[in-house]
């Protein structure tokens, strides 16, 4: 029989091939790596300066936050003054039409009347503006009637209304001056 002979010269050229492939696959891989380095050195402050925007915008958005909770709060006692004035409103038109009430009263009464002695024993009823109305002896100094009680010619003093209208303004604060110039 004869000897096989094996074709070392294929597993030669096999076994160079692989090692070439894998020299020049390896040569690649260094290749990209050193690529990849530069790039992300280029791109090192970028990614720096995003990194800090993204704070930035996590503190402003934490500042807004903390606004609106704090106008929220402004809201909340804003409207609960609102209802407190609306409750004082309702007392000042109560008290406004009690004195209503008590201008009416006083009217038939004769508020702003008084009642001074003269030398002869008698009462002169004046008005608030000091005219004289009437004297309990029947005369009259300036009014001109005569006869009948003190309270018939009595006339009552009409007294200025109440206004229970609420006006909110703001005015703007005002600098006092301690010159004749006017500067202050």
């Amino acid at each position: 029989m004869a000897t096989e002979r094996r074709p070392i010269h294929l597993a030669v050229a096999l076994g160079l091939t692989t090692g070439i492939y894998a020299a020049s696959l390896a040569a690649v891989t260094g290749l990209q790596a050193a690529s990849e380095r530069a790039t992300a050195a280029d791109r090192a402050p970028v990614a720096a300066a995003l990194a800090g925007l993204i704070d930035a915008n996590d503190l402003l958005g934490g500042g807004i936050d903390a606004r609106v909770a704090g106008l929220d709060s402004a809201v909340g006692g804003y409207e609960a003054l609102a209802a407190r004035i609306a409750s004082i409103e309702t007392r000042i038109n109560t008290l406004g039409g009690a004195v209503g009430r008590v201008q009416v009263g006083v009217g038939q009464v004769g508020y702003g009347l008084s009642t001074a002695s003269t030398a002869g024993g008698g009462s002169v009823v004046r008005s608030s503006s000091g005219s004289i109305v009437r004297s309990s002896s029947g005369s009259s100094s300036s009014s001109g009637s005569s006869g009948g009680s003190v309270a018939a010619a009595v006339r009552p003093v009409a007294l200025p209304s109440v206004s229970t209208t609420v006006v909110h303004t703001t005015t703007p604060p005002t600098q006092a001056t301690t010159s004749a110039s006017g500067k202050p």
